[in-house]
Formats: structure tokens, C-alpha cells, sequence
């Protein structure tokens, strides 16, 4: 039987990065570590190295030895493994007297559990310390910062008691595709020696907007005072921090001129069902 060992991968060295950090700010103690290890606890201060691709099947379990520099190779940062960091791994192995790889695979399992259990317990205490809400009672991050905001900012959300109104703002929501994808794309710089200067000349930008979901959580949320109204609004005149918010619902003219240019990318998409009825409409529509 062949063996596959999976891993999952959120960034690099992110546990050595956290012990890194709060054990130089003195901000972590590894109560469990120096609970389950005693006196050896000392030397498992540091996320240990693993030979993921070395480990093929069962029987490598029963080496007696580490395996050579080359097998701590990473598959997904495309690193080896430094000479610093396999006679960390070395001294690990006399340490705890390996015997077999099976044991050095047991005590590397240990001290990654041990480790991140330490480390969000020392989340947890911060976190209470701090709001007086426990991390475990909620589900997810964004449900702990959910519960945050609402204690921090001690506001009172309304209830929706008209069913037409959350229906009309679940409408309202855009998002999606961000991005017009081409597969290809062919420019006539005149700064390039391919230039033709028969041809109309035109250039590739690449643009990208940074903190996207940062930006949209420090905007304003509305809590109250819900309510629907058909009168005017200039919503270009309405401050982006303003005290009054609008979800919309408009009838647009899409002038024929810019249905080729937003071919990619159409503004305002609404999304409906197509009936048999509407279906001639459409024909109508596409012919112009």
C-alpha cells in the first residue's frame, strides 16, 4: 500500500512564525508543552521538520535513522531543508533517544499539537482580557470580530419585521467577479520593435486595487430606523459616511453606444429569471 501524507498549507511556517513572536515579546507561556515534556520541554520551543516526502508507505516508519538532508526537501515552497535546521532535527533525535522513525513522527505530531494549543490559548486569554468574550463560543474569526463589534460599539440592531425589506436588500447586493479575464492580449506599443505603425497604436496596463475587503469593513453598516421611500435622491450628492444610507432600485437606459464597449463587464447586472414571456423581448433586444 502506498501512503500519501497530506498537510494543509497557510502560509509559511505560520506556527514558528507565532512562537517566534510572543515567546521574544514574553507574551507566551507553553504551559502544555512543559506539562507533557518536563524538563525536556526546553528544546521544543520551535516547530519541527518533517520529511513529508519521505514517508511513502509504512515501512519507512521502522528506519532507524533520519533520511538524508534531500528527503526534508518542500514540494510546496520549493525550499531544502538549511544544515542548521537538520541538525536541529539531529539534536532532537538524541534528545528524546529516537529509536525509530515512527517515534520521531509521534513526537513531531505531539509538539505541533502542543505548540498550537499553547498558542490559542494564549489567543484566548488576550481575547478575554481584553473584550470578556471567549474565542471558543463562537464558530469562526468573523463570528468572534461579529461579537466584538456589536459589544465594543454597544449598538442595538433592529429587527426586520417586514419580510419585503430584507427581499428588497438581498436585491441590492453587487459583488462577484471583480476582474475581465482575456486569455490573450496583443498590443501595438511604439515603444516595441514589433510596432506597426499601420495600425492604430495601443498599450497593456495591468490595474489592481489593494485592501479591497479591508476597505469595504471600515464603511458604515446600517443598525436602524429602516424604512422605503419613493422620493427623489441625487445618491452622488449622499457623503459616503453620511448618517442615512440607500439601497436602490432604479429603471436604466443603457445607451446603445456603450453595449460593445461593456460587452466584458456589464454595470448594474441584475439577476432575474427568464420566462417563456420575456423571451420575444429579448430577441427584440439583441437585434438592436
Amino acid at each position: 500500500m502506498i501512503v500519501k501524507p497530506l498537510t494543509v498549507f497557510r502560509g509559511k511556517n505560520a506556527i514558528d512564525e507565532f512562537l517566534r513572536k510572543l515567546l521574544q515579546e514574553e507574551k507566551l507561556i507553553l504551559h502544555t508543552c512543559v506539562r507533557y515534556f518536563a524538563s525536556n520541554a526546553q528544546f521544543i520551543t520551535r516547530k519541527g521538520y518533517y520529511p513529508y516526502e519521505h514517508f511513502d508507505s509504512f515501512c519507512k516508519f521502522y528506519e532507524t535513522q533520519l533520511p538524508t538532508r534531500s528527503a526534508f526537501f518542500n514540494n510546496i515552497t520549493n525550499e531544502n531543508l538549511s544544515k542548521e535546521d537538520y541538525e536541529y532535527a539531529h539534536h532532537i533525535w538524541n534528545i528524546f533517544q529516537m529509536r525509530t522513525l515512527g517515534d520521531y513522527h509521534d513526537l513531531y505530531v505531539t509538539v505541533d499539537v502542543l505548540l498550537l494549543a499553547d498558542i490559542f490559548e494564549n489567543f484566548r486569554t488576550v481575547r478575554q482580557n481584553y473584550y470578556k468574550i471567549d474565542p471558543c463560543h463562537t464558530y469562526t474569526a468573523p463570528g468572534l470580530a461579529w461579537q466584538v463589534s456589536l459589544k465594543m460599539t454597544k449598538v442595538r440592531l433592529e429587527l426586520l419585521t417586514d419580510i419585503d425589506m430584507p427581499l428588497f436588500i438581498e436585491k441590492g447586493i453587487r459583488g462577484g467577479v471583480v476582474m475581465i479575464s482575456h486569455r490573450y492580449v496583443e498590443a501595438n506599443n511604439v515603444y516595441l520593435p514589433t510596432c506597426d505603425s499601420r495600425l492604430p497604436c495601443n498599450y497593456i496596463i495591468y490595474l489592481d486595487a489593494n485592501n479591497l475587503y479591508g476597505w469595504a469593513m471600515s464603511q458604515n453598516l446600517p443598525t436602524h430606523d429602516f424604512s422605503c421611500t419613493d422620493e427623489y435622491v441625487n445618491f452622488m450628492d449622499v457623503p459616503g459616511h453620511s448618517d442615512i444610507g440607500y439601497v436602490l432600485e432604479v429603471d436604466l437606459e443603457y445607451p446603445d453606444e456603450l453595449h460593445d464597449l461593456h460587452n466584458c463587464n456589464l454595470l448594474a447586472p441584475e439577476k432575474i429569471e427568464v420566462s417563456l414571456n420575456v423571451l420575444p423581448i429579448l430577441k427584440i433586444l439583441l437585434k438592436n
